[in-house]
């Protein structure tokens, strides 16, 4: 696969997964009010808790959604990293959005891999897994071209520009929207 190719196919890939979060907004939201604004508020700062009080343990849904911003902003990538090795940059964001989901779905003890592992999941072991989990068949195929399109970096069977690193990059982070949405 050419440059031009595979740059075109990431950002096709880049714009299916930003139309399918726009139309999950839309139907989560009432016409009659605007779409809220991604801007981050903080969070509360806890009350003080006395040191004699035994500690009680989180429920493991919320250790696991508590630990997804921390986690999804290692998808997004330094512009040196991008400009320099946009491939490299591709593994990286890859990387980060398996880590994601692999967090996710330890909420989901009953879906496990088809054969036993040890370590990573095998990339396409995880979107079969994911889509197990209840993960809506437009993401599964997002997940699965974005799969295809790491595969290509890492194999060198594709030259990669920054410009279609970047769009790589922003589909990963539309898929880890959507992933959340399993939490």
């Amino acid at each position: 696969m050419g440059a031009l190719e595979f740059q075109n196919e990431a950002r096709r890939v880049r714009d299916r997964a930003e139309a399918v979060v726009d139309d999950e907004r839309a139907s989560t939201v009432p016409a009659s009010l605007p779409a809220p604004r991604s801007v981050p508020h903080p969070a509360p700062w806890p009350d003080p808790q006395p040191l004699s009080e035994p500690e009680t343990q989180e429920p493991p849904g919320d250790a696991v959604r508590r630990r997804l911003p921390l986690l999804r902003e290692g998808i997004g990538q330094p512009d040196e990293v991008v400009d320099h090795s946009p491939a490299g940059a591709i593994v990286s964001a890859w990387n980060a959005l398996q880590i994601f989901a692999e967090e996710i779905l330890t909420r989901y003890p009953w879906v496990q891999p088809r054969r036993p592992v040890s370590g990573r999941v095998p990339p396409g072991e995880l979107v079969r897994m994911l889509q197990r989990a209840g993960l809506h068949q437009e993401w599964v195929d997002v997940m699965d071209d974005l799969r295809r399109l790491r595969n290509a970096a890492v194999h060198g069977t594709a030259a990669v520009t920054p410009q279609a690193a970047r769009d790589f990059i922003q589909g990963c982070k539309s898929a880890a929207i959507a992933l959340e949405g399993l939490t």
